[in-house]
């Protein structure tokens, strides 16, 4: 009985520091950087609620994944990591997977939470979809266009009108650099990218929306990107009913009380 007792005891400890030890991936919006998420304060607030900065993954040239930081041994930490952000969303989605294969490779068997602010919550998506990875336990969106972004809608208008050949000269280029991104990301509709994304099967998770809804100081019902229904992950066909959403203030930026508030839906999922 004492045996069985002790088999048990060391079972549930064994369970308990598995559960535990787990990844969040900070995933940067469109022309973003990971250093927006230490900059804004977030990763402040992570790290004050005991969670390790693990750094940055960038890709080498050969198809490498390269670590910029300080290693840690923590059991809960955060990476940042480095995409091509006006490149289209499955191109990114594919590098994100990359970065996901090494974060398993040094921690397998621990969950990874995908946090994607802006296009990145719809590359994150999109990568859940493509490739539906088991470990991948919850996504977490920031102010993303879910539902798409009337500005991608004009970004395609200007690319491909003739303004598009004088973008270059005014620092503009990067609306070329974009419209196959603008196109995926233009407000759903039947046949487009979106329209297909959000009705395609989603891997069992958890899905926060946080929806920054600045009102007057930004656009009527939304952040100046998106409305507060683009952002809103419940209006996604495949996730009707799966999601939670959280209203926030905000012009579509990331903010020092976006950190409490991703804390605190950390904790919420048992993290």
């Amino acid at each position: 009985m004492r045996f069985r007792s002790f088999l048990m005891g060391l079972f549930l400890l064994l369970s308990a520091t598995t559960v535990s030890a787990q990844t969040v991936v900070l995933i940067p919006g469109y022309l973003g950087t990971g250093a927006e998420w230490r900059n804004s304060g977030i990763a402040t607030a992570l790290y004050r609620a005991g969670w390790a900065d693990a750094g940055q993954l960038t890709p080498g040239p050969y198809g490498q994944v390269y670590r910029l930081g300080m290693k840690t041994k923590a059991s809960k930490r955060f990476l940042t990591v480095a995409l091509p952000t006006e490149a289209p969303v499955m191109v990114q989605a594919d590098l994100l997977a990359r970065y996901v294969k090494a974060i398993e490779d040094v921690h397998p068997n621990e969950p990874v939470i995908l946090v994607g602010y802006s296009a990145g919550g719809v590359v994150a998506r999109a990568y859940m979809v493509k490739f539906r990875n088991p470990k991948v336990k919850a996504l977490i969106t920031i102010a993303a266009p879910n539902l798409g972004t009337p500005l991608a809608t004009l970004g395609l208008a200007i690319g491909q009108s003739p303004l598009g050949w004088f973008t270059p000269f005014f620092g503009a280029s990067t609306i070329n650099r974009s419209q196959q991104l603008y196109w995926e990301l233009a407000p759903e509709r039947p046949g487009n990218f979106l329209w297909w994304l959000n009705r395609a099967p989603t891997p069992q998770a958890h899905y926060y929306s946080i929806i920054e809804n600045g009102g007057g100081a930004c656009s009527v019902g939304g952040d100046g990107v998106s409305s507060a229904f683009q952002q809103d992950l419940n209006n996604v066909m495949a996730l009707r009913g799966r999601a939670k959403s959280i209203v926030m203030p905000g012009c579509h930026d990331l903010y020092p009380a976006l950190g409490p508030v991703l804390v605190d839906i950390l904790r919420q999922m048992g993290y």
